[in-house]
């Protein structure tokens, strides 16, 4: 016979295995819709994560595209030779700035489109197709960009006019500064040209030689240092000097003769001459002859030798701000254009071999240039011959 404690635990046994029994039946009966339901709400979240994953890659690939298409067709924009010449170089450099990039998948049959405007701009076009990884669960397995780019030459503003003023020349040895300037033709016109006569020897010259500018030796640029040795003349103009437009190049040449004579004479040797003291030194006239070195604006050796002047608070040189270019030059960069007009400040050191790295040594003779001058481009005009490119859209 079963006790009350006996009967309650065997009510409360029996109670227990008839509920878990029916909570078992009811998720044997229900499990193939709950699994379903599962199923759908792990693939909508897999949908849209993986979605935002594959939209993110996208984005990428699309900002690799524009900037490709970019560089491409401003590269194509200023190709000579038509179309055609045009579209090659659009697709090669395209295609080279996309090599290396997985994200856009095979790039190499990749072809943007040309077309030339009205206006002369150029408008590129390209359609990629961007591989996704989660998207294709729900049945996307590509994503098409479509990217533009538009480009134009726009002529950059060179001097129609400019000012030179030679400030400082000095030196042992003869020296010629001429400004070149090679006009739309492609003819070169020596437009002006300064001669530096040296007084350190006594010369006795078969040609005349014309002094009408005397410039005394000061420290117009530099604050310290020596004024250099050799005292002489200049020969040239003073003021305005007109370039003329749509130019095709300017540039400043200097050149420098080491024996004592003038840059178009040579040691007449049939005659008695000595290059030092007050012994007097014999020259002829020579249409060979060749400088001791030469020095252009528009080469790397030539501009290394030109010093830059930077400028203090009152617009002056400032000769404890001193820097060397080591590229060449375009002329607008040597003379800026600007409104208002501006003056560049510059010295130009006869000395064989690159420049010191430390400009204010006392020992070095770059210490003061041989040629020292100031540019002021006083108007400007946008010159077609010189052009630069920006996008447009």
């Amino acid at each position: 016979m079963k006790t009350n404690r006996q009967f309650e635990n065997s009510a409360m046994s029996s109670s227990a295995f008839s509920f878990s029994g029916a909570f078992k039946s009811f998720i044997e009966n229900r499990r193939g819709s709950v699994a379903a339901t599962w199923a759908m709400v792990t693939l909508s979240t897999l949908v849209t994560v993986g979605g935002a994953i594959d939209y993110s890659v996208a984005l990428n690939g699309r900002g690799l595209l524009q900037n490709a298409l970019d560089s491409a067709v401003l590269s194509a924009v200023q190709t000579t030779g038509g179309t055609t010449a045009q579209t090659n170089v659009l697709v090669s450099r395209f295609r080279a700035i996309l090599t290396g990039h997985t994200v856009l998948g095979d790039t190499s049959n990749l072809t943007p489109t040309l077309v030339t405007n009205a206006d002369g701009s150029l408008t590129a076009k390209v359609t990629a197709s961007v591989p996704t990884q989660f998207m294709k669960a729900a049945g996307l397995s590509n994503v098409n960009i479509t990217v533009t780019s538009q480009s134009v030459l726009v002529p950059t503003p060179t001097p129609t006019t400019a000012t030179f003023t030679m400030r400082v020349a000095k030196g042992w040895y003869w020296k010629r500064l001429t400004l070149y300037v090679v006009d739309a033709s492609g003819k070169t016109n020596n437009l002006a040209q300064w001669i530096y006569q040296p007084f350190n020897q006594n010369y006795a010259f078969t040609a005349t030689q014309v002094s009408n500018l005397s410039w005394p030796m000061t420290n117009t640029f530099y604050s310290k240092g020596n004024s250099g040795n050799g005292v002489g003349t200049l020969t040239g103009p003073s003021g305005s000097i007109t370039l003329g437009k749509n130019y095709k190049d300017a540039y400043l040449i200097m050149e420098v003769d080491t024996d004592g004579c003038p840059l178009d004479q040579i040691v007449d040797t049939s005659k008695a001459s000595s290059s030092g003291g007050n012994n007097p030194l014999y020259c002829k006239n020579s249409t060979a002859k060749a400088p001791s070195w030469t020095f252009a604006t528009n080469t790397k050796d030539g501009i290394m030798h030109m010093v830059k002047y930077g400028k203090k608070a009152d617009g002056s040189p400032d000769g404890n701000n001193r820097t060397v270019f080591t590229q060449q030059q375009s002329f607008q960069v040597i003379a800026p254009c600007s409104t208002p007009a501006t003056t560049s400040y510059y010295g130009w050191e006869d000395s064989a071999g690159s420049p010191p790295s430390n400009l204010n040594d006392s020992n070095s003779a770059w210490l003061t240039q041989d040629f020292m001058f100031s540019i002021t481009a006083n108007t400007c005009d946008p010159n077609v011959n010189m052009v630069g490119t920006r996008l447009t859209q």
